[in-house]
């Protein structure tokens, strides 16, 4: 149980509502704290996405929900919805993790594979063990992603198009100066981060109530949870080092918090 207990999570509301749902299911209190906006890159560039997926791509791959109903939006807007639809019933459509596959199905998209690890670990393990010697994969992602995905699908002898479809920026809205002073006086039990771009965020805008110094001397003295290695090396980047979740999830964290601060 976490009764009495506060843990805050870098998702918007949206997209923390079933992690909220559990703490509150074990009477603890959750916080969604927002630290980025996407920001769509524009039409060129998805009509890019759409012109290589004519060229044939033995795998697309799809690395979060976030990324398809963007990706989507946009085709919609264009009036080519349509067009990506059909073009992704002729390749093997890579999903990580159930809300990847659930956002794609829910255009009508059949989703081939979904990696057991839902990470860039995750789809390296699953190509792996397929023949992938010379096949051809897209990823449409962030701008913010590392290239270590791309380089170690090279090594198995992929060809790899990564295509940049969106940006990632640090969101500032009403709601850090309040959570800025529950986090400073010690009403935050609990920090869950879910990606190194919400981890870089949440320090570009939190240093604007609290010097760098005394935030990481705050967040040494809660339980400070990664969603995954990544993660974790942006917060060692930032001084903190920090519990990872065993599995690569939001769930996975909600079972970590659990593990540290249940009664």
């Amino acid at each position: 149980m976490l009764e009495g207990k506060v843990i805050a999570i870098t998702r918007d509301e949206e997209s923390a509502r079933d992690f909220v749902s559990m703490v509150e299911a074990n009477k603890g209190k959750a916080i969604a704290l927002p630290t980025i906006t996407l920001v769509p890159r524009g039409s060129e560039v998805m009509q890019k996405f759409l012109d290589l997926l004519e060229t044939h791509y033995d795998y697309v791959l799809f690395m979060s929900a976030n990324a398809v109903n963007m990706i989507f939006d946009a085709l919609n807007s264009m009036g080519k919805i349509d067009d990506v639809i059909s073009l992704l019933h002729n390749t093997n459509v890579v999903a990580v993790g159930p809300h990847t596959k659930e956002a794609l199905e829910k255009y009508g998209v059949k989703v081939s594979f979904m990696p057991t690890k839902y990470s860039s670990y995750g789809v390296i393990e699953l190509l792996s063990r397929q023949d992938s010697k010379n096949r051809r994969i897209v990823i449409p992602r962030s701008s913010a992603s590392t290239n270590y995905l791309a380089s170690s699908l090279s090594k198995l002898g992929m060809i790899v198009d990564e295509l940049h479809v969106y940006d990632v920026k640090p969101t500032e809205h009403g709601r850090w100066s309040e959570f800025m002073k529950s986090l400073s006086s010690g009403k935050i039990d609990c920090m869950i981060f879910t990606s190194a771009s919400s981890v870089n965020s949440f320090f570009e805008v939190a240093i604007k109530y609290e010097r760098e110094e005394r935030l990481k001397e705050i967040l040494d003295l809660i339980k400070v949870i990664a969603i995954g290695p990544f993660t974790n090396d942006a917060l060692l980047e930032h001084g903190l080092d920090a519990i990872v979740s065993e599995e690569h999830t939001v769930a996975g964290t909600f079972e970590m918090a659990v593990k540290l601060l249940g009664k």
